[in-house]
């Protein structure tokens, strides 16, 4: 049992913007699933709320159109 360093696959143009969408779409989900059950006037009418997605190590990774905190 040799210690193997992981292998870490590259990402081509294509398979690039795929992730990129899905994670987009992943977000956007999350931002209507609050719109539609918010009780608050400030969730559904002022939009004042946040979603994204952030990486292990703390840096953003995607967001979606709302007013961040």
């Amino acid at each position: 049992m040799g210690d193997t360093a992981p292998t870490v696959e590259a990402f081509d143009g294509v398979k690039l913007a795929l992730l990129s969408n899905r994670l987009d779409g992943v977000v956007k989900k999350m931002a209507n699933t609050l719109l539609r059950t918010g009780r608050s006037g400030v969730l559904n009418m002022a939009r004042d709320f946040s979603c994204c997605i952030v990486t292990a190590d703390h840096q953003l990774l995607t967001a979606t159109e709302s007013l961040p905190i």
